[in-house]
């Protein structure tokens, strides 16, 4: 799935603290949500799962995807 379009999470967006985390889950609030990996249209550097970057909740993008999971 990788390289196919961003993968838009339900996460919002924050820049990561020095301390250390497990699974970290973002603000409660706030316009921007979390994005990772890369769109067709991108270099193989965007193309990462470790790429890390947020997306503005009212703009539109063709390049956003998400992905459904379901626990057992």
């Amino acid at each position: 799935m990788t390289g196919n379009v961003h993968e838009w999470y339900s996460d919002l967006y924050a820049s990561y603290s020095a301390e250390a985390q497990t699974n970290p889950v973002g603000p409660d609030h706030g316009g921007e949500h979390v994005i990772r990996g890369g769109a067709c249209i991108n270099t193989t550097n965007y193309c990462r799962v470790s790429y890390r970057y947020y997306y503005c909740t009212t703009q539109e993008n063709q390049n956003l995807g998400f992905r459904l999971a379901m626990s057992k």
